[in-house]
């Protein structure tokens, strides 16, 4: 059995999130948790009798949610109290749940510049793969995924969640590297710092380790396997609206404290750019920082 975990604020977002989870991903075989998190602060100046009455109003809402989305796929409601982020990993932990479905940003102003701040620090934690959806993400039935590597100890985790999904939905998928070194092998002056034949061994290592990782998974499922040059995020958001691609898959192992620190990162900056849904896979274990 398949346990999605569905975390909700009742918003908008999140509620197409859930919508995409059970569309996309639901059947027989699935169980959705929807998760509302209860962040009234302990210590906080509403009166108790209007705490109660918002719990309340929240459950109602919860059970309203559930009810609304009866149907192939069953939905078990549950809530906890404290912050948001580390409720949802705890959750996610204890019930042993296959993947996180969320969405990039929900209440916040700010969080419509920036990925949301629960978002990213579920991202940057959770143990399973996270699959964000954009309240502006294009939206369709799984045909085409877009799995982006960059061919490090991590990609075949990466590789093997895209065709886990694509077997399940029908769907193939199509391998992308970028190989970055080209284009960022000139200095200021335009002198290069590596010399043509470095270049051309460094394209040919790349292009035999795509070819060696596409042939360790099934040729029936991963459809083709490509480089490109150039930026990152700026290749892989031009590949996704070149396939047509339903579904973006990339890895979140990062290199330390970019990943953590810098918005900049490729996969925050694919997160937060990306067209269509975003599934992004834990390729090496970090450490957990706090909530």
């Amino acid at each position: 059995m398949m346990r999605i975990l569905c975390p909700t604020d009742f918003s908008p977002a999140s509620q197409r999130a859930l919508r995409y989870a059970i569309e996309q991903l639901g059947g027989g075989d699935v169980e959705v948790d929807v998760l509302h998190v209860d962040d009234v602060p302990r210590h906080h100046p509403f009166e108790p009798a209007l705490e109660s009455s918002l719990r309340v109003s929240w459950s109602e809402r919860l059970d309203a949610v559930v009810r609304a989305h009866e149907g192939a796929t069953r939905l078990t409601a549950a809530t906890r109290r404290g912050h948001a982020a580390p409720e949802i990993l705890a959750h996610a932990a204890e019930r042993n749940v296959s993947m996180i479905v969320m969405a990039t940003r929900s209440r916040s102003a700010l969080e419509r510049l920036f990925l949301g701040g629960v978002t990213r620090k579920v991202l940057r934690n959770a143990q399973v793969p996270v699959l964000t959806v954009d309240p502006d993400a294009r939206v369709a039935q799984l045909r085409r995924l877009l799995c982006a590597v960059d061919l490090s100890a991590g990609s075949d985790a990466v590789l093997e969640e895209a065709v886990r999904v694509a077997q399940r939905v029908g769907a193939r998928v199509h391998l992308l590297h970028v190989h970055w070194l080209a284009s960022e092998a000139q200095l200021v002056d335009g002198t290069g710092f590596l010399d043509t034949r470095a270049l051309e061994d460094l394209r040919g290592v790349a292009k035999r380790d795509l070819r060696a990782l596409r042939d360790r998974h099934p040729s029936a499922v991963v459809a083709d396997a490509r480089i490109v040059e150039g930026l990152a995020h700026a290749e892989v958001a031009r590949a996704v609206d070149a396939l047509e691609a339903d579904l973006l898959v990339i890895g979140s192992h990062g290199h330390g404290g970019v990943w953590r620190f810098m918005i900049g990162s490729v996969a925050d900056r694919l997160v937060r750019i990306s067209p269509v849904p975003v599934l992004t896979v834990r390729a090496a274990r970090e450490d957990l920082d706090g909530g």
